[in-house]
């Protein structure tokens, strides 16, 4: 009997997670939404100062996951903390957060991307993954025809440009960093 328990609640778990909540958390679900017309004049700052001195897509790319990386943290225990954050569409309050979840990590960075005028949103790809049995995403960009994976939430655990997270990666790394004392958890 308990075992059924048990089923019951793993498998209500998984459907909540991985398919119900894509129907009610911001640029998680099955469609795409499309980006805001209007951003924080903060963020348009950021944008136009890191355009001036990154001309290339890939150079603006780079520069823009390592501002990100910088300004925001990402944990899964915040969404768990912090959960109005997973579900907000407040840009003003977002952008003035330091500790994000990835769906508005991302978000930001695809904002950034196609704000430079250097990425269209069809040369974005938005992915999604599991990571610690929770719902992971990341961002791929076509560069010469190649799509290249992102991962400004993972920044943290030191998952570079051009790497995704993964279960055993952000494990790994940040089991080691906490060792060299090269990291504090947020």
């Amino acid at each position: 009997m308990r075992m059924h328990i048990v089923i019951v609640v793993v498998l209500l778990y998984l459907f909540l997670v991985f398919f119900l909540s894509r129907f009610f958390v911001p640029n998680i679900g099955f469609r795409r939404e499309p980006l805001p017309k209007h951003v924080p004049e903060g963020m348009q700052r950021a944008i136009t100062k890191l355009k001036q001195n990154h001309r290339t897509p890939l150079g603006f790319a780079k520069a823009a996951h390592a501002f990100l990386a910088s300004k925001f943290s990402g944990t899964h225990a915040l969404s768990f903390l912090r959960f109005d954050l997973l579900f907000s569409r407040d840009l003003e309050k977002l952008w003035s957060q330091r500790v994000l979840p990835c769906n508005q990590i991302t978000l930001m960075y695809c904002i950034f991307l196609v704000k430079s005028g250097l990425f269209s949103e069809e040369e974005i790809k938005v992915r999604h993954m599991v990571i610690y049995a929770m719902l992971h995403q990341y961002v791929q960009i076509n560069h010469n025809g190649k799509w290249v994976d992102v991962d400004v939430w993972a920044a943290h655990a030191g998952i570079p440009f051009g790497k995704r997270s993964n279960f055993f990666t952000i494990a790994l790394i940040g089991k080691y960093l906490h060792r060299q004392k090269l990291y504090i958890p947020p």
